[in-house]
């Protein structure tokens, strides 16, 4: 399977499984949740640990890394944020302005 089609499908796994879209709903661009950043891994040091889908879907390759997320809150609408290469934060203020869905 090749990269893209690999990439196409995640996003569709994770957008019907996690978010209630189908892939050409996807909302590129635009800020879905808030969470918390507990760690930064290399992928070699967690590719003993993945599952089989995870393997499947994803881009394990040396040099990479995995992200360990955490208390992961949605929005209630997603909203536009031009985003930036690697991590960066968004301005508390700007945040509590959106609303989170409650449990």
């Amino acid at each position: 399977m090749k990269y893209d089609e690999r990439l196409r499908l995640y996003h569709e796994t994770i957008a019907l499984e996690f978010l209630d879209y189908s892939y050409g709903q996807l909302p590129f661009g635009k800020v879905l949740c808030l969470v918390d950043l507990v760690c930064i891994s290399p992928t070699e040091k967690i590719l003993p640990i993945i599952s089989n889908q995870e393997l499947r879907l994803g881009d394990f390759s040396l040099g990479r890394v995995a992200l360990d997320l955490r208390n992961i809150r949605r929005f209630k609408e997603p909203w536009a944020w031009k985003g930036a290469l690697g991590l960066f934060n968004i301005p508390d203020e700007v945040v509590a302005a959106h609303e989170l869905e409650t449990l």
